[in-house]
């Protein structure tokens, strides 16, 4: 399986993720990078911000499209601090919630 490397902050152009339309940027690299078979490790190198509308545009949305082990398998998060880490889990469990049962937490 190829893996790529998404460095966010060169994606978006921006050292803060904020806005849903960033975030639709980084879902579209991975919804295709996903519909290939391929692994993504995102780094979020030189980040300073993160908001969950963010995260929710992008990694989040991908559960209405791919599996829960999909997503799990196939990305990987790197060089975030550990408040993000546990913000993009959370993103992670209720869009999971949210696509699979169809109800919001």
């Amino acid at each position: 399986m190829k893996i790529i490397v998404v460095n966010v902050s060169k994606l978006i152009e921006n050292s803060n993720c904020c806005t849903e339309n960033d975030g639709y940027i980084l879902y579209r690299v991975l919804d295709e990078a996903l519909e290939k078979n391929k692994k993504v490790i995102i780094s979020f190198k030189n980040i300073g911000v993160i908001s969950s509308h963010f995260l929710s545009a992008s990694i989040g949305q991908l559960y209405c499209k791919f599996s829960d082990n999909i997503i799990k398998t196939c990305l990987s998060i790197k060089e975030v601090s550990s408040k993000d880490k546990l913000l993009i889990k959370e993103v992670m469990k209720n869009s999971k919630i949210y696509f699979e049962e169809g109800k919001y937490v």
